[in-house]
């Protein structure tokens, strides 16, 4: 699949916080919030976006990570 600049702006939004409301998306890229949903409905469909995560401060909630 080859990506356009629009894909490329909305990817990299997603990727820097999942959670970022896709009116805010749109707004920041000045394209209509329909091509945004329509869009991350299509990465989602093709596997482009697999998941959506959380990244936890394991300190912050009593369980440090030790390494060997």
């Amino acid at each position: 699949m080859t990506l356009d600049e629009t894909d490329k702006a909305i990817l990299n939004a997603l990727h820097w916080d999942a959670k970022v409301p896709l009116q805010s998306v749109a707004k920041k890229i000045h394209v209509p919030l329909s091509t945004i949903h329509h869009r991350v409905k299509r990465f989602e469909e093709l596997k482009i976006i697999m998941r959506y995560e959380a990244k936890v401060d394991h300190a912050k909630i009593g369980r440090p990570i030790e390494g060997f």
